[in-house]
């Protein structure tokens, strides 16, 4: 793990010591390699915890904090946003498991687990700052909306016509200033696109390469 960059970065350090302590061990797990799986890690070992009788008490394979990060990200990516408002995330997030009351709600318990934060943002609304909910890790934030994107828009069997300049996925890097706008997607999309398909993102998106 000393020679993966991520582990000099704090924020990523505390999450992914959360996740071994969440799952009771006290060293890296074999066979966890790279910064998806590790995310992936994580995730799951915040549901394994919630899910126990003394949390949250539900079946551990309805995967709900997976589900929830997941329609999180879609929210994002649908927007263009990095966070949203805190009653939006509230109602998003608690509708994977109803419950009465604040202390029992998923909503948070997601976020006392480190995995999402309140912040306050500029709204653009009235000159005002308003509360709202975001990813405690910004590289989170990146990975989570690019999966989406991924699933929605890449073609495994043509993934440079996905990329071509006037496709969803081509935006994200047509010239200098969309790479430049989009680095920490650009970024993701280095990490999951040869996963999927086997090629280096240059590959894919020959005419973005420099």
């Amino acid at each position: 793990p000393l020679l993966f960059p991520e582990f000099q970065n704090p924020m990523f350090l505390k999450l992914f010591c959360q996740g071994l302590k969440n799952r009771g061990l006290t060293r890296m797990p074999t066979g966890l390699h790279g910064i998806s799986s590790i995310f992936e890690f994580f995730l799951d070992s915040v549901n394994d915890k919630l899910a126990q009788p003394e949390f949250l008490d539900y079946d551990k394979n309805k995967r709900l904090v997976e589900k929830a990060v997941g329609k999180f990200s879609e929210a994002l990516a649908d927007r263009g946003a990095m966070w949203l408002s805190r009653d939006e995330a509230r109602t998003l997030l608690n509708a994977f498991l109803p419950h009465e009351g604040y202390e029992k709600s998923l909503f948070r318990h997601l976020i006392s687990e480190g995995l999402f934060s309140a912040d306050r943002f500029w709204s653009g609304h009235g000159n005002e700052y308003e509360e709202g909910i975001r990813f405690s890790y910004e590289r989170l934030t990146d990975y989570s909306k690019v999966k989406i994107l991924l699933d929605r828009h890449l073609d495994t069997n043509n993934p440079k016509k996905s990329f071509s300049p006037d496709e969803p996925l081509g935006r994200l890097v047509k010239d200098e200033r969309a790479t430049w706008m989009n680095g920490g997607i650009v970024e993701a999309l280095c990490v999951q696109v040869p996963e999927r398909v086997g090629r280096e993102l240059p590959e894919v998106a020959p005419y973005s390469a420099d």
